[in-house]
């Protein structure tokens, strides 16, 4: 073995008195607040007792990561699960993929608003070719996507498309009223159901929807 140099010795003593002067005194274990009692979990058994020192930093820091990422969560996890299987009790679970189930769960982030526009079902005197309707999705479609979220999450209670995409949303789009009026679109999430009023113009559609959609918030507004 080649011989360690007086210079690396003392440089690794110098690091070794500092570290422990720091945490010299940090037992082996974690220390938390659960609903206002305090509460001592041993890393590793013995952990009371053992010491943090420059040398076995490397094991101190691996027990705790294990603790914070797998131990600390053990059971709510395992709650969740018992919860989730009993739930969704299907065969289909134990086939997919951790993606397919987040998206059978949670539907896709791409927005296509040219599938909810082809989806769409109108009332109150609304038509597809009507001429306030297609001011209705020109305005749509020029917005970016944190509006197009804050719409379908104002609509549907969700800013994510469906598995089968926004056409399955079968978003309503019904007449609430017209001019002279300063109410503000409305909706009803449940049902996919949009009331809209009929303004005079696009411009004071576009700014009360946007008023409307930034504002909402919950079930109300803010």
């Amino acid at each position: 073995h080649l011989p360690v140099h007086p210079c690396v010795c003392s440089l690794r003593c110098r690091r070794s008195c500092q570290f422990d002067a720091a945490f010299g005194e940090l037992p082996f274990e974690v220390t938390f607040d659960y609903f206002g009692e305090t509460k001592t979990v041993e890393l590793t058994e013995g952990g009371s007792e053992k010491t943090l020192t420059y040398d076995n930093r490397q094991d101190y820091v691996e027990l705790y990561t294990r603790y914070l990422l797998v131990d600390s969560v053990k059971e709510p996890i395992e709650r969740f699960c018992k919860g989730f299987r009993g739930a969704a009790h299907s065969e289909l679970i134990t086939v997919v993929t951790p993606s397919e189930l987040q998206l059978l769960m949670c539907g896709t982030p791409q927005l296509d608003f040219e599938e909810l526009r082809k989806g769409a079902r109108y009332d109150g005197g609304y038509t597809p070719d009507h001429p306030y309707i297609n001011t209705f999705w020109q305005i749509l479609m020029s917005f970016d996507q944190e509006h197009k979220r804050k719409f379908l999450i104002f609509c549907t209670g969700s800013d994510r498309a469906p598995l089968g995409g926004l056409e399955d949303l079968r978003l309503l789009i019904q007449r609430n009223g017209t001019e002279p009026t300063v109410r503000l679109p409305t909706a009803y999430t449940c049902y996919n159901a949009l009331l809209l009023p009929e303004y005079a113009d696009g411009d004071k559609l576009q700014k009360l929807l946007v008023q409307a959609i930034e504002q909402a918030e919950g079930f109300g507004l803010r």
